[in-house]
């Protein structure tokens, strides 16, 4: 391997240590937001976001559905449950979260269930 190749492998971990370290905070400073106002759907759908990054899914997932018991017409928490699910396998909790999302007025859904539900 070239010395070329080695930098650009180490930036590369670097980044992605840092990256990692900003989710870990983040989904720590949403956890202070949640204990000042509990009733605030976002303050959930960022940590999931964040969760599912650190590939924390069932954490995420639970975000995810907090979000909506808050906002039952949160489309992107709806997507992302779909996105967990058919990473994992559930196709058809995947479909059935994009087809919600997508009555919700997220037109991206759509394109999913064309690709992966049929």
């Amino acid at each position: 391997m070239g010395r070329f190749t080695s930098a650009i492998i180490q930036n590369f971990s670097i980044v992605t240590n840092e990256l990692i370290f900003i989710l870990y905070w983040a989904k720590m400073d949403y956890g202070t937001a949640i204990k000042i106002n509990p009733k605030e759907n976002e303050y959930f759908y960022y940590p999931g976001l964040s969760k599912n990054n650190l590939k924390d899914y069932k954490g995420a997932i639970g975000d995810f559905r907090k979000a909506i018991e808050l906002d039952p017409k949160d489309a992107n928490s709806y997507n992302m449950l779909g996105e967990i699910k058919n990473m994992q396998g559930d196709k058809e909790g995947a479909c059935l979260d994009w087809s919600k999302a997508g009555e919700l007025g997220l037109k991206d859904a759509y394109e999913k269930i064309k690709n992966k539900c049929n």
